[in-house]
């Protein structure tokens, strides 16, 4: 998915569609998996429908603040990279910081950005005229959450959060260059009209029939890499990352497996056990999870290492009706077979005692 413009403040957007909740899930019972980025977007010009996203280049400004609201990190803004200071890029050329780095807005810088940029700081030179601009939303800081929550994952990992940081700089909205123009709609010659009308598409995918798919994180493990890098430790803070609780004995393992959009819930399958796996650098939060009783989410506690065991069950074979169940102690066969045998037993029984021409 990309959105070009001829300004060179405007930024073209790509979409990893494996790393798509929208794209890569099924349709739920109304609406779509997600939709951060669609909301996120002042200028309304994401649409989102099952199993797509489409983005109207004659809408889109390029101000990028779609991206950070994504959770899977699915998206990403040309025109932002770290530097020791940035400035917007309506910002005129003579009234920048000497050295500034320009993207087309700061309420489109990502968590990994600010991240790239923690080792030696970065500033964010506020003009004072977010509010009216149409890519803030009338937000005056539309920057803050991202901000404010790297500003968090530094302090608990003994970072100083000072080396993010915002410098006040109000100037005269008349010496603002206009907010970007939304591009052009895109203009086709007669013969890539035709062509674009010739080639076949191909048909389109009954939802129903999709079975759910894993969704790439590239986001949040980039996080994971970047904050082990800043702290100089893989043992990072459990606070830092979601935790999920199942109850002892889980017989839900695999539902719970299939619940998981990301698979930071998976289950591995052996001749003798299934093991349900999780892996908190793999989880967005969404709080599937939790509609199986008994299962909770919530934050981290102690170090975090990697993957952790949530729940171990020892499985056995049939030997009757060859399917995989979890035994009891001393138990050989799985319940229905033991059930079908001892009701096959009751009425021999009752037969043998039947009396004879009855």
């Amino acid at each position: 998915m990309e959105a070009q413009a001829s300004s060179p403040t405007v930024a073209r957007l790509h979409l990893r569609a494996d790393a798509c909740l929208t794209v890569q899930r099924p349709p739920q019972e109304a609406g779509v998996p997600c939709s951060a980025c669609s909301a996120a977007c002042p200028a309304g010009a994401i649409a989102l429908s099952p199993r797509s996203v489409t983005v109207a280049a004659d809408r889109c400004t390029g101000c990028g603040v779609c991206a950070p609201a994504c959770p899977t990190g699915a998206l990403e803004a040309e025109g932002f990279a770290p530097a020791p200071a940035l400035e917007c890029g309506r910002v005129a050329a003579a009234d920048r910081v000497a050295g500034a780095g320009v993207v087309p807005c700061l309420g489109g810088l990502t968590a990994e950005v600010l991240r790239q940029g923690a080792a030696t700081g970065i500033r964010l030179i506020d003009r004072g005229w977010c509010g009216g601009c149409p890519a803030s939303g009338g937000r005056d800081a539309p920057w803050t959450e991202v901000l404010d929550a790297v500003r968090d994952e530094l302090t608990l990992i003994g970072r100083a959060a000072e080396a993010l940081s915002v410098e006040a700089r109000p100037m005269p909205v008349q010496r603002a260059a206009p907010p970007p123009a939304p591009p052009p709609a895109e203009r086709l010659s007669r013969r890539a009209l035709f062509a674009r009308i010739a080639t076949p598409r191909p048909a389109p995918v009954s939802p129903s029939i999709l079975l759910p798919e894993q969704v790439e994180t590239p986001g949040p493990q980039a996080r994971r890499a970047q904050l082990a890098k800043l702290a100089g430790s893989d043992a990072l803070p459990g606070v830092l990352f979601p935790k999920v609780t199942v109850p002892a004995g889980c017989a839900e393992a695999p539902r719970l497996a299939r619940l998981c959009p990301t698979g930071a819930l998976r289950l591995v399958e052996t001749a003798e056990a299934e093991t349900l796996i999780f892996d908190a650098a793999r989880c967005i939060a969404c709080g599937d999870c939790t509609a199986i009783p008994g299962v909770t989410l919530g934050p981290g506690r102690g170090p975090h290492t990697g993957p952790v065991t949530l729940s171990h069950r020892p499985m056995a074979r049939c030997p009757q009706c060859r399917m995989r169940f979890a035994p009891r102690p001393g138990q050989a066969r799985c319940d229905g077979c033991a059930t079908d045998t001892d009701l096959a037993a009751l009425a021999h029984g009752l037969m043998r005692r039947a009396p004879a021409g009855g």
